[in-house]
């Protein structure tokens, strides 16, 4: 057997149902040896917990399909073309994707838009998470105000759009920093050096395209080094976060 390398390699979550297909044809090698596509799922250690794969023998283009549920555990999906040695086949057109029902076609879903209008206070040079604890839309449930995070419920796994501001409660001449955390480790950061103009309020924003698989946790994460402790201002629409699935 020749399993292609690389193969194609995205995070799954059990439960989600996976497609693959291909044109191919055999082009070298008389002696009916197979050419296809397979879907494999691996665990967070790398164990395979299960394939699948559809070959055929053909010397003439022809469309092969494939489907396979991920099981319990899988975090990773893997789609390859598949050959047996000795064969030289050619493919075209191959196309992977993960199948949606219906609820998952509904357009941002799930949804948060959260905020906060009361201050909260931020030690010197401590890295906080920012509690958001007015939710105007949250669609399946998945933010915490408490907790400030945001859960990435079960089958809803994908490339979220996020976006997220702090303001402090007035101007001044020290750095602050915005995070976006997932699963406690930062992965997105901006760095503000504020004006120090008198009358205003410092806001920081950040944003990105996050890849994201069910049980990730997403927050908001802050900083200042004033050398005291600072609040950020008390406007809700000064400090809010916004995520959105759109893949």
């Amino acid at each position: 057997m020749v399993i292609f390398s690389p193969p194609l390699s995205v995070p799954c979550s059990p439960g989600e149902v996976y497609y693959i297909e291909a044109q191919t044809k055999r082009t070298v090698d008389g002696s009916g040896h197979q050419h296809g596509v397979q879907i494999e799922f691996f665990n967070a250690a790398g164990t395979s917990l299960l394939s699948a794969d559809n070959r055929v023998a053909s010397t003439t283009w022809t469309k092969v399909a494939l489907s396979l549920t991920a099981p319990a555990a899988a975090v990773r999906v893997q789609f390859t073309y598949w050959a047996h040695t000795n064969v030289v086949a050619q493919f075209d057109a191959i196309y992977a994707r993960r199948a949606v029902d219906a609820a998952a076609l509904i357009v941002g879903s799930p949804s948060i838009r959260v905020s906060r209008a009361t201050s909260q206070s931020f030690t010197n040079t401590v890295t906080a998470t920012m509690l958001y604890t007015t939710v105007s839309e949250d669609t399946d449930s998945a933010y915490s105000t408490g907790t400030g995070r945001f859960t990435v419920p079960a089958n809803k796994g994908g490339y979220y759009l996020i976006f997220a501001t702090v303001a402090w409660n007035a101007a001044f001449s020290f750095s602050t920093n915005i995070y976006v955390w997932v699963n406690n480790t930062a992965v997105r950061f901006f760095k503000g050096s504020p004006n120090g103009s008198g009358g205003q309020y410092d806001s920081l924003a950040v944003t990105g395209l996050l890849l994201l698989s069910a049980g990730d946790t997403v927050e908001i994460q802050a900083t200042q080094n004033s050398g005291i402790a600072q609040n950020t201002v008390a406007d809700g629409f000064a400090n809010y976060f916004v995520m959105r699935r759109i893949a």
